[in-house]
């Protein structure tokens, strides 16, 4: 555990004989919050941010998937929703919090 004042951060192994936790059971762990940011989980039926880099050869998700907000990266890309610069935290930050309070899950 890591721990301070105002944080508390919990980390457990996986065992190897184990099956690997899905998304569902992952965010039934951390009831309760008021936003969760996954990572790693392009393909789980939830909203998200596509990072596109320099050079990827795969075809974007935006392209196909209703599920996907934005994209972002280091240079503007095609895409049918909205570009967010990588470098631009603040304005991705913005963005999440406005599509959470227009889906009704953040005050």
């Amino acid at each position: 555990m890591l721990a301070s004042g105002t944080r508390q951060v919990l980390m457990r192994e996986v065992r190897s004989d184990e099956v690997e936790p899905d998304v569902d059971a992952l965010l039934a762990r951390m009831v309760p919050v008021d936003l969760v940011l996954l990572k790693g989980f392009r393909l789980s039926p939830y909203s998200k941010l596509e990072a596109a880099r320099l050079g990827q050869d795969r075809r974007l998700l935006a392209l196909d998937d209703p599920l996907v907000l934005a994209v972002t990266g280091e240079a503007p890309i095609a895409a049918p929703v909205p570009f967010l610069s990588l470098s631009d935290m603040g304005a991705m930050a913005d963005f999440v919090v406005a599509h959470a309070r227009k889906a009704g899950k953040f005050n």
